[in-house]
C-alpha cells in the first residue's frame, strides 16, 4: 500500500496529471481500504508550530526532573 501511494505521488509530480499530496495521508486498513488526506493547519499561538516565543519562569535550583514536570503541568506548553 505504501509503495503504491509513493508511486502514485511520483507519477503525479512527474506528469502534473493531478494535484499532488499537499501534506498528510492516513491509511486505515483495519476495517477496509480507506485513505484520508488533509492539510495540517498552523496555529499562530502554538508554541510548537507557531512563531511566538513563550516565556516561562523557572527556579534556578530545580533539577531537570522538576523542570520537565513543570512543563507537563503548564497547559501553555
Amino acid at each position: 500500500m505504501v509503495l503504491a501511494a509513493c508511486c502514485n505521488e511520483a507519477f503525479k509530480i512527474a506528469t502534473a496529471a493531478n494535484p499532488n499530496l499537499d501534506n498528510y495521508m492516513m491509511y486505515t486498513g483495519n476495517e477496509a481500504v480507506y485513505t484520508h488526506t488533509f492539510q495540517h493547519e498552523k496555529k499562530e499561538d502554538c508554541p510548537v508550530c507557531g512563531n511566538l516565543p513563550v516565556n516561562k519562569e523557572v527556579n534556578p535550583t530545580w533539577t531537570l526532573h522538576e523542570l520537565i514536570e513543570s512543563l507537563r503541568e503548564d497547559p501553555n506548553m
